[in-house]
């Protein structure tokens, strides 16, 4: 009997991973052998949960593992019944990257030079990739041609890849994270883009100057009711009244829920497109648990730049006449989300080290926890 207290780390997701014992082993059976990082992208879930189920499933007979080509398998089901149909170059994205991959080796030296994400803001950074992807839909889609772009918080640096890419737009990154701010702005000197980051707390009033200041928005808010509305709102407050705004929701590391739809439908936004998994998020070694790394030894997995933790389905969405802000009350630990309520609580868990300045943001935090919001 597979131990799911072996797999999860809180309650609320031992319902989700349940149901994906089902679904690895009804892959396998479909699929034939498959490797850790084909099992994680298909199958979904955070990779390091995936890789402890696996490791349960294995010393539980459902599944096995074959040490000489390290993949997982059914027995009496090594080969594939059918052939998976999916784009090999673009995985289902519809973006292809060859004119781009260009500006890699130096987007890689500034990602190797951003501050290190901190749980505290709830950071959890794309791919490169997927932020390059994401700066080619933009400019697939038109959206940004000599229009005014936001990022509403951006660690991935997508508001760097665009200006990189695209000179013929004015682009703002507004982000609560001070560290970050500093460093874009240095970026954008050191590199002379047409780029400019500021200090914004979507929990303040949006100033005046920047209100229906621009025409498309990009943000990737922690993925639960409360802060998603937040963002949201603020997202509205910032474009203008025919905005285009893109978001990433649909975890595959959470189970699935009416919350964030209902939120943009009651805000009466139009969605004009959907990707599933376009949006691929980094793993954080640093999360990683002696158990993990023992688990990582044991099945030879092997990380690269394309390995990732879980990922979301991109939205392209339009404001209209009709579009509204939902009212919404709330206190400042209703903001944080699993991740930021977990590091609140044990400072071993953080994975940044600007100490000084992170330790001055959790006393703040802690100050208005209890303070009442509204917007």
């Amino acid at each position: 009997m597979v131990n799911l207290n072996n797999v999860v780390e809180n309650d609320s997701e031992l319902k989700l991973y349940l149901k994906k014992i089902g679904e690895i082993e009804n892959y396998l059976k479909t699929f034939g052998k498959q490797s850790f990082w084909q099992i994680e992208r298909y199958v979904g879930g955070s990779e390091r949960r995936i890789m402890r189920l696996l490791n349960e499933m294995v010393d539980n007979n459902i599944i096995c593992f074959d040490e000489n080509d390290l993949k997982f398998y059914v027995k009496d089901n090594e080969n594939a019944k059918h052939k998976n149909y999916k784009c090999s170059s673009c995985g289902g994205s519809t973006i292809e990257l060859v004119d781009l991959k260009n500006l890699i080796p130096t987007l890689k030296t500034i990602w190797n030079r951003k501050p290190k994400p901190t749980l505290l803001f709830d950071q959890r950074p794309v791919t490169l990739k997927t932020s390059l992807k994401r700066v080619a839909y933009l400019l697939s889609n038109n959206d940004v041609y000599k229009k005014k772009v936001v990022f509403l918080g951006d660690d991935d640096l997508t508001g760097i890849c665009l200006a990189m890419v695209n000179k013929d737009c004015d682009i703002t990154v507004l982000d609560a994270d001070e560290r970050l701010i500093y460093f874009v702005n240095e970026i954008a000197s050191e590199y002379n883009l047409r780029l400019e980051a500021k200090v914004l707390n979507v929990m303040s009033d949006v100033p005046n100057e920047l209100k229906e200041m621009f025409d498309v928005l990009m943000t990737d808010p922690t993925p639960e009711k409360i802060p998603f509305t937040v963002f949201m709102n603020t997202a509205i407050d910032l474009l203008k009244s025919d905005g285009i705004l893109y978001t990433s929701i649909y975890s595959s590391a959470m189970d699935k829920n009416m919350d964030l739809q209902r939120i943009i439908t009651d805000m009466n936004l139009y969605i004009t497109e959907m990707i599933p998994n376009f949006t691929h998020y980094q793993y954080i070694y640093d999360l990683y648990s002696p158990n993990d790394i023992r688990l990582i030894e044991k099945y030879h997995i092997q990380f690269s730049e394309d390995s990732i933790c879980f990922t979301e389905t991109l939205f392209r969405m339009e404001k209209n006449s009709e579009t509204k802000k939902l009212p919404i009350e709330y206190t400042g630990e209703q903001m944080m989300g699993k991740a930021t309520k977990r590091v609140m609580k044990d400072n071993e868990k953080e994975v940044a080290d600007d100490t000084k300045y992170l330790d001055e943001v959790r006393k703040s935090m802690k100050k208005n926890s209890n303070k009442i919001y509204r917007g």
